[in-house]
């Protein structure tokens, strides 16, 4: 089932038979699911579970739903910003999907290169044992001094000094249903855990929407959120590297093409900087000009050709995807010509506040009277 489609079914839009007949029998589901979520933060909270101390000051950056929140732009942000501070960070991952390891590896590659840094570039380990990983890592360049454990939050095995978690304006709180009726990975009322929260998407709401946001926040935590991104598309890449000003897209006709968690952002900023989309009147696309897949989704090379083929026919200049598609792609077009360009585009987390407070709570981590290896 697409992204789309499945949202559709979630948030209650979806109105069909089969959609309808769907959702009771998720509730259900997310009854035992949420049962086992509840027994396993009990035998945290109450020590019957053991949380491993990394070795190294660690900060998690996570989320309270399933889903895009913008993880891996923040982790690049994270990893930016203590590199500049002199620190050797190495990101500890999961590992759901080469997609995401690749993504991380080839953009951080980049900003190395972009800084003429003769320092090797940062490592990053995917393993599910987020605590072997972390050896793993220090046995490989004993230089490291600190992590960034991306999507961290339920990882509560893995110790961390700072516990960020992020909440997409867009859905923050996943339909209001635990997995799988919604996309909750646990109960709201669990964001007290985190030592700060920051508001990703925030410039895709309004202000009215965003003061409720804030105010439920601030009575789940007991404090407001620490800041409020906004993602950008900075620049474009082709499928040689070679950058693109974001602008061309106001001078030619594109078609989308994503798998990820959270199509709408990606469409929404599509429809923002293109002018023209190469939409279908056949087609029945969530969002127009923008072929959605499913998350993590496996392309396979006739399919690929199939979708440059019919970005021919729908009259597109150029096909727009992300990078976490792109890593995928790149093995299936290689040695192949590609019959128009294909671009993606460079994404950066710009503060919209709270900029200085991103950078305290980077800093705490490494204060020994604020070290607590909790989970």
């Amino acid at each position: 089932m697409d992204t789309p489609r499945l949202h559709a079914i979630l948030s209650g839009r979806d109105r069909s038979v089969a959609g309808r007949l769907a959702r009771p029998g998720l509730t259900a589901a997310a009854a035992g699911y949420g049962a086992a979520v509840q027994l396993r933060n009990v035998a945290f909270n109450r020590g019957l579970k053991r949380v491993t101390p990394l070795g190294r000051p660690t900060v998690s950056v996570g989320n309270i739903t399933a889903g895009g929140t913008g993880k891996t732009p923040m982790v690049i942000e994270f990893v930016r910003r203590l590199l500049a501070s002199g620190h050797r960070p190495a990101v500890l991952m999961r590992g759901y999907g080469d997609d995401e390891t690749m993504e991380l590896q080839d953009t951080l590659g980049a900003i190395a290169t972009a800084n003429g840094d003769n320092k090797p570039t940062t490592l990053v380990i995917a393993d599910p044992d987020r605590v072997r990983g972390a050896k793993s890592a220090i046995v490989r360049d004993p230089a490291v001094d600190c992590f960034v454990l991306d999507d961290g939050f339920q990882h509560r095995r893995a110790g961390r000094d700072r516990d960020v978690v992020l909440v997409d304006a867009t859905n923050p709180f996943g339909y209001g249903y635990l997995l799988p009726r919604g996309l909750l990975r646990e109960p709201v009322q669990n964001l007290r855990r985190a030592d700060g929260v920051i508001v990703t998407r925030a410039d895709q709401v309004d202000d009215g929407e965003r003061a409720v946001l804030d105010e439920r926040i601030r009575r789940l935590t007991g404090k407001p959120a620490v800041a409020h991104a906004a993602h950008r598309w900075t620049s474009l890449r082709d499928a040689d590297d070679v950058p693109w000003p974001v602008e061309r897209l106001q001078s030619l006709k594109v078609l989308g093409v994503c798998g990820i968690g959270n199509p709408a952002s990606f469409a929404g900023r599509l429809a923002e900087h293109a002018s023209s989309l190469a939409t279908s009147a056949t087609s029945r696309e969530a969002y127009p000009g923008v072929m959605a897949l499913g998350d993590h989704h496996a392309y396979r090379h006739d399919e690929l050709t199939d979708m440059l083929r019919e970005a021919e026919l729908r009259g597109a200049e150029a096909v727009v995807t992300t990078e976490k598609d792109w890593v995928k792609w790149r093995s299936l077009v290689a040695g192949h010509g590609l019959p128009m360009p294909v671009l993606r585009p460079v994404l950066a987390m710009q503060f919209l506040d709270g900029d200085a407070a991103v950078d305290t709570l980077l800093t705490e981590m490494f204060e020994p009277q604020a070290v607590s290896h909790r989970g």
